[in-house]
């Protein structure tokens, strides 16, 4: 028996069209996680510095925009696996 016949031992080849389709999926989601939290997280860092921005007018909506957009990243998610994979 030779070591291309072993169980588990697959050529990379049968797998390379596969393997990039993965990592296209991977940066994409990747890229929606980032693109729906960073807004988020840049607001706190940004209060943090800036005071004055938390006794604005709007600050509450602009805080619940940025809140539902970060948490629209779990409605999304499933929708790129099924995008992806269809």
């Amino acid at each position: 028996v030779s070591i291309d016949d072993s169980i588990g031992c697959v050529p990379f080849i049968r797998f390379g069209v596969k393997l990039g389709k993965v990592v296209r999926m991977f940066i994409i989601i990747v890229t929606i996680f980032a693109v729906c939290w960073l807004p988020y997280h840049a607001y706190f860092i940004y209060t943090y510095h800036n005071r004055s921005l938390t006794y604005s007018k709007y600050v509450q909506h602009l805080y619940l925009g940025f809140y539902w957009l970060a948490m629209s990243n779990a409605m999304v998610n499933p929708l790129i696996y099924y995008w992806m994979n269809a």
